[in-house]
């Protein structure tokens, strides 16, 4: 979700994103961003700074506030200040005017003219992947591909057609886990395990999906990868109004951990209890999305949509946010991948869309620079996840969440493209 483009700096209603947690936040988040708005209009710049601050130390992660922040530091006197913070708005989203007039007196400035050629830089398209294959239906609705059992072969999940795709070596698709079997709801994610010889399916109830029926649970589905038949169902052991399955990772053991961007938690599944158990949460989540394990298992990277990339320590629970050593934003990761001793970030949620490599510090509790694999690719209809064959990256760049109209009807075919899976060499 983003903010408008200011016409005349701060015009434009705000936009308060679901992930400002309790009414009471965001009343005060309106409110602040209200009077912030009277305080322009009447030209009383102290004030507008004031209550616009404010507003940021509510939700210190929204580009719009960055932006209209800087606006009132130009104004204030406070020239470091609004760049560094048009800096962190541009490298969320380019679409925020610096040409305005309230930025006029930025304009001899080199720093200021640095945001500039940034803007300028991020505008242009990148692209370093190329198609692997694509799948002909334009209404699948893909989320997530995993690698198969056979060399060179994959399985793909479907939100809309509520199934799991099977994709030989030749590129050709077939249903593998046919529509709404045993129940399923829109497949987020799926993930094959060798060990058991076993799929691993992330069932998600969301309008998206073809005879949405809101009655329906969330699970977590183990499918035989012979028979194809359900081996067994996993729900939640604890109450919620609902969860968002997103994402699944299975460890060297064999072990499975689901992240639920519902409610904030990674679940960890009790074979016994046939049960989702849950793992860990923390106050300091505002909307989480992929994990990935570190390569020794110490650790797992967890993406918040909103705030960035935390790392979990799994033998203390130790929780941090990563910090970031580089000029590259972290937010709106979705799809999150440990390559060595780096992270693959597949963002939808900056404008333009990306796909970046982000290496570690040794002790990996830092990002410290950052290489861009696909930027703005022509490709680009909101990709999502990907997965790893050996050194290269392959995944879904064109997921079609816009394939839908008001009232979360899928669009007709011809309106929409097949599902592009596109692949790209690593760099340790």
């Amino acid at each position: 979700m983003y903010i408008s483009k200011f016409k005349t700096a701060i015009s434009l209603t705000i936009l308060i994103l679901h992930s400002i947690a309790g009414k009471t936040q965001r009343a005060a988040l309106q409110e602040y961003y209200n009077k912030a708005k009277e305080a322009y209009q009447q030209k009383n710049y102290p004030t507008f700074y004031d209550h616009i601050s404010k507003a940021l130390e509510i939700h210190p992660y929204h580009q719009g506030i960055m932006y209209q922040k800087a606006l009132a530091a130009a104004h204030n006197q406070k020239p470091d200040e609004a760049v560094a913070l048009l800096q962190s708005a541009i490298l969320i989203s380019t679409t925020f005017d610096l040409t305005v007039d309230d930025l006029k007196s930025l304009q001899n400035r080199e720093d200021f003219k640095s945001v500039i050629a940034l803007k300028e830089r991020l505008g242009q398209p990148i692209t370093n992947s190329v198609e692997a294959f694509t799948i002909p239906d334009p209404q699948l609705h893909a989320e997530n591909i995993t690698p198969g059992f056979k060399s060179g072969t994959f399985f793909v999940s479907s939100i809309h057609k509520r199934k799991v795709v099977y994709i030989d070596v030749l590129g050709n698709s077939t249903d593998f886990i046919s529509s709404k079997q045993n129940g399923l709801g829109a497949v987020m994610c799926v993930k094959a395990d060798s060990k058991t010889n076993s799929l691993w399916v992330a069932s998600t109830v969301t309008p998206e999906m073809m005879e949405y029926d809101s009655t329906l649970t969330s699970a977590i589905y183990q499918f035989d990868a012979r028979t194809k038949k359900m081996i067994a169902c996993y729900e939640v052991d604890i109450e919620a109004k609902g969860f968002f399955f997103g994402d699944i990772v299975l460890n060297k053991a064999g072990e499975v951990f689901v992240s639920d961007s519902q409610n904030n938690v990674i679940f960890k599944i009790n074979i016994q209890t046939k049960k989702l158990e849950s793992y860990f949460t923390s106050d300091e989540f505002w909307n989480i999305q992929g994990i990935s394990f570190s390569v020794d298992e110490k650790y797992l990277y967890i993406a918040d949509y909103i705030k960035g990339i935390f790392r979990l320590t799994l033998s203390t629970k130790e929780l941090i946010q990563l910090p970031v050593d580089a000029v590259a934003s972290v937010k709106g990761v979705d799809g999150l991948i440990v390559y060595q001793n780096s992270l693959i970030v597949i963002q939808n949620g900056v404008q333009p869309m990306r796909v970046m490599q982000l290496p570690l510090n040794e002790s990996g509790d830092g990002i410290i620079s950052a290489r861009t694999i696909d930027h703005k690719h022509p490709d680009f209809n909101e990709p999502t996840n990907g997965c790893l064959v050996n050194d290269t990256l392959y995944y879904v760049a064109n997921s079609q969440w816009s394939g839908y109209d008001a009232h979360k009807k899928i669009k007709p075919a011809s309106e929409l493209k097949s599902i592009i899976i596109l692949k790209s060499p690593l760099k340790p």
